[in-house]
């Protein structure tokens, strides 16, 4: 049983999805120069020095490589005629996409949370989201 009566409307809603990913991917991606080595006078690691070294550097590279991944695997997942295509790499690739996100992202975003530059409740908001996002692909 489909459970979306609005093919036009989910549809709409998978094309709004795709621009968002490929909105958030090259902001991301553009952003890299900036991080391979780290600039710590520009953009998000502005002002980051004394946090940077250590446990939070290995958490911030590894949200900033899952995090993308996780997005373009979720992309490809959304896809019917990909799932009906191909059943076992679709299987696969949500499998991965749990592990990247269950292993990688979360633990990461939970990680750098406790060091937003925003204060508790950024740093609160943040740790219920990477919470949040674990339980739901848990």
């Amino acid at each position: 049983m489909r459970l979306i009566r609005f093919p036009v409307l989910a549809g709409l809603l998978k094309v709004c999805l795709v621009v968002l990913v490929v909105r958030i991917l090259v902001a991301v991606l553009l952003n890299f120069p900036d991080y391979f080595p780290p600039r710590f006078d520009q953009g998000f690691l502005s002002g980051r020095t004394a946090d940077f070294p250590g446990p939070y550097s290995w958490a911030f590279y590894a949200h900033i490589f899952a995090g993308p991944l996780s997005l373009i695997f979720g992309t490809i997942l959304i896809s019917e005629s990909f799932r009906r295509r191909f059943p076992h790499r679709h299987r696969r690739l949500g499998r991965i996409q749990v592990a990247c996100v269950l292993l990688l992202v979360a633990p990461s975003g939970l990680w750098m949370a406790f060091y937003a530059e925003t204060g508790a409740p950024a740093g609160s908001g943040f740790a219920l989201l990477a919470l949040a996002t674990a339980a739901c692909v848990a």
